[in-house]
């Protein structure tokens, strides 16, 4: 009796799952993406920069040369923080 009704009933089904693929093109596109960004928002950075270093130089605290000296040392300083080895990876983070 046991024989002939059986416990487990096992189907098998074959699927076909269609997985995009990237193409070269595609990666081309976005490293063309994310350069351009780069660039751009290096621009805006330089912008800015300047903005705030006539800013500064119009209202007499500072002059353009003093300006650039300071950020320039300022860069180097955050260069050094961000390289110890004692920051967690949470407060280089919040250096960039």
């Amino acid at each position: 009796m046991f024989n002939e009704v059986p416990l487990v009933n096992i189907d098998t089904k074959d699927l076909n799952i269609k997985i995009p693929a990237l193409t070269s093109d595609d990666i081309n596109k976005y490293s063309n993406y994310l350069t351009l960004r780069i660039e751009k928002n290096g621009q805006i950075l330089q912008d800015w920069t300047a903005l705030v270093n006539e800013t500064l130089a119009l209202c007499g605290t500072t002059d353009k040369t003093e300006a650039i000296a300071t950020k320039k040392q300022l860069e180097s300083e955050k260069i050094a923080i961000a390289g110890d080895a004692t920051l967690t990876q949470e407060d280089k983070a919040s250096l960039s």
